[in-house]
């Protein structure tokens, strides 16, 4: 008769790929913002889904080579699986290929989700509510909410303006700036180089 630690590492086994291919998925595509309950639902899920595709599959082959028990084997079908199958899967989402497809929306509930989640690095200039501008660089240190949060912005790296819209030099000792949402009348985005034209 299994011991409970036994039967914790069983109970573990069965549910944590789904939480590794949830987790994966979501870092590579644009999703809209899920509640701790439908994370929760969706790791279930995705877990008997998971083991459903791939359970008969890999019972033939542990048993096979004999290592259905080793914790490579547990290591291999528990965790590097989930991921790989979470970074293809995502990695095809997130060029909608599928969507296209069999004629689906995008999930993504708005065009800021879309554009902020795509993770890549950008000029920005903000025209705020008063008609000023805020001129920065977009990177891996710069946060915008999602839906359903209010959008509000937080820019790791400001630059000079000058009245045409040209970036000059950072702003000395600029630790960033945050933007309420309620301040912002538009945004441009402009493709990254490493540095300005200005």
């Amino acid at each position: 008769m299994p011991s409970s630690l036994e039967s914790l590492l069983c109970i573990a086994y069965g549910l944590v790929p789904g939480h590794i291919f949830i987790s994966v998925y979501s870092a590579v595509t644009v999703r809209e913002q899920r509640t701790n309950a439908a994370l929760v639902i969706e790791s279930v899920s995705g877990s008997l889904l998971f083991w459903v595709v791939f359970g008969p599959l890999f019972l033939d082959f542990g048993t096979e080579i004999q290592l259905v028990h080793s914790l490579s084997f547990i290591s291999l079908t528990g965790v590097v699986v989930p991921a790989l199958v979470g970074l293809v899967v995502g990695y095809i989402d997130s060029r909608g290929w599928m969507r296209k497809l069999i004629g689906v929306r995008s999930q993504i509930p708005t065009a800021w989700d879309y554009r902020f989640g795509l993770k890549k690095p950008l000029w920005v200039i903000v025209t705020m509510s008063d008609g000023s501008r805020i001129g920065g660089g977009w990177h891996n240190q710069s946060f915008a909410s999602s839906y359903p949060s209010s959008g509000d912005l937080y820019i790791e790296t400001v630059f000079e303006l000058d009245e045409s819209g040209k970036f000059g030099k950072p702003i000395p000792q600029s630790a960033g700036v945050w933007i309420s949402a309620d301040s912002i009348k538009c945004i441009e985005f402009f493709r990254w180089e490493e540095e300005s034209d200005g």
